[in-house]
């Protein structure tokens, strides 16, 4: 019997999907910027402050991709202040990450329950079970549980602390997070050498920030092998 063709849909996310997703996010972001600190806090929090607000050059490795980022941030609100600015932004950094960690669990969920429903049989149970809207899934409960484990990440209290001061752990975290999103498509889906490219060019951006980002290279590798 002749191979099953790849799924077409299998990246396509229901906008109820979608709303599990995004909606824990802003929620997180919202308590991140009610349980920030007031300005850049302490230690490392008040060089890079003064250090984006001048576009300067702090402790090694530099981290140059957040200190122009953080240049770019606290002069758009130059009416605010700096530390202010970097602790909302190491929230919305924090946000951005859980939410594209969310992103690649649906994503994967979503194109092994396409995968698995193209290989069964008529009269399968896969196929059954899969039969439904375009992103395979027409159940609450999936839903549910994928905020709830975003509500989990997000509430982790590592994540949570450095989502509440001036600190270059939170860009790290959202580049690794749209990391794992690209790489989070099954080999069904199909790779050309534009998404090798763009995968390179942000993992070079992340590595901009903090080596930290070195972890995911074997992932990254995998996905473009």
């Amino acid at each position: 019997m002749p191979a099953a063709p790849p799924p077409t849909n299998a990246a396509k996310l229901a906008p109820s999907t979608l709303a599990a997703i995004i909606l824990p996010s802003i929620f997180a972001w919202v308590v991140y910027v009610m349980t920030s600190a007031p300005g850049a806090w302490w230690g490392d929090g008040l060089e890079f402050a003064s250090a984006a607000w001048t576009l300067g050059v702090p402790h090694p490795t530099g981290y140059p991709l957040y200190m122009m980022i953080g240049y770019a941030v606290t002069h758009l609100a130059s009416f605010a202040d700096p530390g202010r600015c970097l602790t909302i932004l190491s929230g919305m950094f924090c946000a951005v990450g859980i939410g594209l960690i969310g992103l690649a669990m649906a994503r994967s969920w979503v194109e092994a329950d396409a995968v698995g429903s193209d290989n069964a049989e008529p009269g399968d149970a896969r196929r059954e079970h899969t039969s439904g809207p375009p992103d395979g899934v027409s159940r609450l409960g999936p839903r549910i549980a994928l905020a709830g484990a975003i509500a989990i990440l997000a509430t982790t209290p590592t994540l949570w602390q450095h989502a509440t001061f001036a600190e270059v752990y939170p860009l790290t975290f959202a580049l690794g997070g749209l990391i794992v999103a690209m790489c989070a498509r099954t080999p069904t889906a199909g790779r050309g050498l534009k998404d090798a490219i763009t995968l390179g060019v942000v993992c070079g951006l992340a590595l901009l920030n903090h080596y930290s980002i070195l972890a995911l290279a074997p992932l990254a590798l995998a996905t473009v092998w």
